[in-house]
């Protein structure tokens, strides 16, 4: 496999950093729900820790030379294809990914209930899938 180490390693670290600032916000549902400050720490946090999984599914599907996919949900169903990770951690990843799309695009009214719940127990779907990464990247050496 053929794969840029570095910025595969900087994403891996961008996203431990989101996934440890996430972790030390402390705040109930009815607080995320009505401040908006809080909304926006915790929008840009999970959109950026969302958006370093993609990026790194990505270039592991080109290094892996799997078939090239249009959507960035349909990465990491990829990736479940060439058991690199489950099926299970790949539709979690996919709900992830229209998190992420809520939360750019704002087509649709940000659900605070499922950031909520994404926030507090979601977040080890994405370090899961660093630990794939990682091990990747330990294959690789």
């Amino acid at each position: 496999m053929i794969v840029d180490k570095v910025t595969l390693t900087r994403l891996l670290d961008k996203l431990k950093h989101k996934l440890a600032k996430l972790e030390t916000m402390e705040f109930g549902l009815d607080e995320i729900r009505e401040d908006e400050d809080i909304q926006g720490l915790v929008d840009r946090r999970l959109q950026v820790a969302i958006e370093s999984c993609i990026d790194m599914v990505t270039m592991v599907i080109a290094a892996l030379s799997l078939k090239r996919q249009d959507e960035a949900a349909d990465v990491f169903r990829e990736l479940a294809r060439a058991n690199i990770i489950s099926k299970k951690l790949s539709e979690k990843l996919v709900d992830a990914c229209g998190l992420r799309n809520v939360l750019v695009h704002e087509c649709v009214d940000v659900d605070y209930n499922v950031v909520y719940k994404t926030k507090n127990e979601d977040l080890d779907n994405l370090r899961e899938f660093a630990k794939a990464v990682s091990k990747l990247l330990e294959k690789d050496k």
